[in-house]
This record gives structure tokens, sequence and C-alpha cells, in this order.
């Protein structure tokens, strides 16, 4: 073990340790160890995103050949294997561009061995596609055992800018779903395995969350009256669209949502701004909006805010901000829940150097858990 900590592994390189932290973090619901990930990235050099890239995933084909190994008698030691190894491959493409045949090689892993591992869990989770438009939009349908409860509620999951469906499931699904909910977590326009098939990011992220809806809607193991959403850092801000448009929701959670995605993106200076971290993500959004030039991207994203949409909201809104998020401020917050109209609004502040205190609560999940779950069983 490292006597540093794993908060601040390469001193100046913010976005390279609040990724590993996002990885450990999922160790509390079997998507990543922690001692697995602290001695991978051990000797990966700042920067060196193709070192950081063979670490993960030399680390990740070890782990699902391992789980191969084993043999059928051991399902459930292949399945926590099987899991780990996705989020593995997940990370190892985490710094490439979507395009980069390594990338897309780690991102059909990440999916063939988090579907492996849905078929040895004892609860259904099952691979589905949202019709939408011309296409369909990826993800898992996650519920529990038959009872005779009848049909369960349903909470939809939304990551962010580089969020996809699998990790969405160890980071909220599998919690909701030991709470009696059914869940499904999707990659939506410009997310995950949807990129990949040519559906670029749009700032009306609403009409596929719509579509989400009329999916689970149509299933009779679903109670299509009590439907909840919740939207993680971009994602944050597509569900409060979403919630804006579609009264179909019961209930809306947005975690570290940014208000105005490009004013986030240009604010600030280097003394409190993580400059790589604007580079590396102004470069992402440049491929995920399928611009060819810088300044393309730029006259994109300016649609992706919240200044007329938040006006609209009068369902029950919940928003979860850390103090100590370098990408989205606590001020975006407040400033949602001071123009949102609704009356039933709460803001959670975790303040600087507490759990929870990072974006997206990534640093601590039993403490982001605790309080979204309570509010969804509350509002759901």
């Amino acid at each position: 073990m490292t006597d540093r900590s794993i908060l601040d592994l390469w001193p100046g390189n913010a976005l390279w340790s609040s990724q590993v932290v996002r990885l450990a973090a999922l160790s509390y619901s079997r998507g990543a160890d922690l001692s697995e990930v602290v001695s991978t990235v051990a000797g990966i050099r700042s920067g060196d995103s193709d070192g950081w890239y063979k670490a993960f995933d030399d680390l990740a084909n070890r782990t699902r050949d391992q789980s191969a190994a084993l043999g059928a008698d051991h399902r459930l030691s292949q399945r926590d294997l099987l899991w780990r190894a996705s989020m593995y491959y997940r990370n190892a493409g985490v710094f490439l561009a979507p395009s980069d045949p390594r990338a897309i090689e780690a991102a059909e892993s990440r999916r063939q061995t988090f579907g492996a591992a849905a078929e040895a869990h004892p609860e259904p989770i099952e691979q589905i596609e949202v019709p939408f438009g011309d296409t369909s939009l990826p993800g898992w349908f996650c519920t529990g055992t038959t009872s005779d409860a009848g049909p369960r509620p349903i909470v939809i999951v939304v990551g962010g800018t580089d969020g996809v469906a699998e990790e969405m499931y160890f980071a909220l699904g599998g919690a909701l779903v030991a709470r009696g909910y059914s869940v499904l977590v999707f990659d939506g326009p410009g997310q995950g395995e949807a990129l990949r098939r040519g559906v670029l990011a749009r700032a009306d992220f609403e009409v596929a969350i719509s579509a989400a809806i009329d999916f689970v809607s149509e299933r009779q193991d679903v109670n299509a009256d009590r439907v909840g959403l919740i939207g993680h850092s971009l994602g944050g801000l597509y569900a409060a669209r979403a919630a804006a448009s579609d009264s179909r929701l019961r209930g809306t959670v947005i975690a570290s949502a940014p208000f105005d995605l490009l004013a986030n993106l240009t604010a600030g200076d280097s003394s409190d701004t993580d400059e790589a971290a604007m580079t590396f993500f102004v470069a992402l959004y440049s491929e995920l909006t399928g611009s060819l030039s810088l300044d393309e991207a730029l006259g994109k994203l300016t649609d992706f805010h919240l200044r007329d949409a938040v006006k609209n909201i009068h369902t029950p809104l919940l928003a979860l901000y850390g103090a100590d998020d370098a990408l989205v401020a606590v001020a975006d917050g407040e400033r949602i829940l001071a123009d949102a109209p609704t009356t039933d609004k709460t803001l959670i502040v975790y303040p600087s150097g507490s759990p929870g205190s990072a974006h997206c609560q990534q640093d601590s999940l039993p403490v982001a858990q605790l309080d979204l779950c309570n509010w969804i069983e509350s509002h759901i």
C-alpha cells in the first residue's frame, strides 16, 4: 500500500485522482476492489493515458480470466469477478477518445462482462433496448425476484458526460432494487454504447428520458404511476429538463448538476479550476456532439442549460452537491432550487472535508445512497 491518500495520488492532476476515487468507491457495491485499484495505479505516471489504459486493461483481463477459471460451480464468485472486470474495462478507456479502437474494444468488453455477470445474478438484470426514433438506446432493466406485491415502482437512472449504464447500476441501481424498486439504467444520446452507435449528445435529452418512460410504462411488471428519475452530473441537467417537461414523473433527484454547461466549462481561472480537466472535457464534448472544431462544439453547448426549463419544474425535487466538487459549484444547485417553482424541494450540501463532498458524491456511496434512497422511498 502507498502512504499517500487516494484522494491525491497525482498532485496537480485532480482529474486523474478523482477517477481513481470514483472507481474505488464502487467497492461498496461489488464494482471494484480497493486494493486492486490502488496497486494498479501505483505505477502509472501522471498524464500517461497509454499507461493508464494498459494497466487497467491488464487488470480487467486478469479479473475476467480468473472468473472463467472458476467454472460454473461457483456462479456468484464468477459474477463478482465479472462485475469488477466490467468496471475495470470502463476505467481503462476513460482517458481515450471514444473513437479510439482501444476505447471501443474496452466498451465492448465492459458490456460483455457485465452481461455475463447479470446472467449469474440471482435477481433479474435484463438487457433491453429503448425505442428511440429510427434507432434504440441500450440499457438494463433491473428488478427483484417475483413476489405477490404486484408491479414495482420504477426509478430511471441517467449518468453524466462519461457515465455509462453499467456504472450507474453499481452507483445506485443495486441499492434501489434492494429497497423494492425496479431500475432502468440506459445509455442516452452521447453516452456509452449509444454514442458508439452514432447517437450524438443533444441538449434536449429529455426526449430520450420520455422515451424511456414510455418503454417502462408498457411493462406489466412496472407501476407506471410511480416513476422516479435520478441524474448524475450532466445527467442531472438532463433530469431537470425532463422534470420540467414530463408530468409522469413523481419525483426527480439531481446530483452535481450544472445550471449552464458551457458557463461551467469556461468559468474560473487556474487558481480555482483544474485547467487539465476543463481541457479534457471540452475535447470530449467535441466528439460527443460530432463537432469538427472546438468552435463548433462550443456553439452546440450553448443550448445545454436550465435557464428556461427550471421554471417549469413543479414536481418534488432533491438536489445533492458537494462543497469540494471541482467541476460543479454548490451555487448551481442553489440557483436551480431557487428558480424551480415546486414547493417540495430539498438541497443537501456535503461540507468540505466530509464524506460526499466530491463530485456526485463519488467519494462516498454509503452517504449518497442513504440520503438519496431515503428521499426516493418517501416520494416514489
